[in-house]
Parts: structure tokens; sequence; C-alpha cells
């Protein structure tokens, strides 16, 4: 979650500049689209079917993911003559939206095929939002202070969509033991 998030907002910055703004608007953004998807996985992890739902929640995701640049591409001139403020947040929107409400549909989903006894529910999210949380402050500085400055953005994006993608199938396929 947080590499699309990092790399969505330098992918924004070339158009509209690394202020506060874009920054404002990609972490609101984020929060929002996350907000989203924790209440659309707490719906759908009540229903049949969750390991078909993950499958596609993730595979959305990653291919979404994949096109941030081709959105950011085909419409930064039309938003870069507009207002600052609401380009900002369309933009963040469009290019964000789709894959993080999707990534954060999936840890509802995750907890719930872990098959957690009423008494162990709390035990089991915390351990699933710690381990995803850990994965996030790693994320950060590995992008933020190797990878995107050697590599820029579009070939690490297109690598995490790569990754994504390769954990969905395993997952799908190799039906791995939830905790």
């Amino acid at each position: 979650m947080v590499s699309i998030e990092l790399l969505g907002g330098k992918m924004i910055a070339p158009v509209f500049g690394s202020s506060l703004y874009i920054w404002t608007s990609v972490i609101g953004v984020t929060l929002f689209s996350l907000t989203v998807g924790y209440l659309v996985g707490g719906i759908l992890s009540v229903k049949k079917g969750l390991e078909g739902k993950l499958f596609y929640l993730l595979s959305i995701a990653a291919v979404s993911a994949c096109v941030m640049p081709v959105i950011m591409d085909s419409t930064a001139i039309f938003f870069s003559e507009r207002n600052l403020f609401l380009s900002c947040i369309i933009m963040s929107c469009a290019i964000l939206c789709i894959p993080l409400i999707c990534l954060g549909a999936a840890s509802p989903l995750l907890i719930q095929l872990s098959r957690a006894e009423a008494q162990s529910a709390g035990k089991v999210a915390g351990k699933y939002y710690a381990i995803s949380t850990a994965g996030g402050i790693f994320n950060t500085f590995l992008l933020g202070f190797f990878i995107i400055p050697d590599f820029g953005v579009k070939m690490p994006l297109l690598l995490s969509c790569l990754l994504l993608l390769l954990g969905t199938l395993l997952i799908k396929e190799v039906k791995l033991k939830l905790p």
C-alpha cells in the first residue's frame, strides 16, 4: 500500500511540484481509499467465496496500479492548467483510489479467512496489521532512500505490480494456510 502511495506522489510531483498540496492530497486520498476498502472488505468478509474475492481484489489492485503512469500521462496536461487544489485531489483519486480500495478490502478478507475464533479475532487482526505496517515501513525506506533515487518511478511500480500479481497467484494456486 505504501509503495503505491509513495510512487503515486512521485508521479504527480512533476506536474504540480512536490509541495505540501501534493502530499496532503496523496495522504488524504490514501486514507479515504483505505477507509472505503476496509468497509467494503468488512461487508465482503461475511459472504461466501472469500478466496475468489481476495484473488479478484488483489488482481484488480495490481492491474490498476500498473496503469497509474498511463492515467498520469494521458491527463496531466489537462489538469496542469486547472485549479491546483482540486487538480491535486482529482489526480490523486484517479491514480490511487482503485488500487488502494482493493488493497484495503483485502485485509478484512484475510482476517476472516484465517478462521479465527471470536476470542482470538483481535489477536489475528493485530498480527495482520502489524505485519502490514512493518512491511510498509520497510518499503517506505527502501523505495525512498534507495530504489526511487536510482531507478525512478515506473520500473519500481511495475515491479511492485508484478510481485503483487505473483503473490496473488500463489495464494490462489497454492491455497496458503493463513494463520
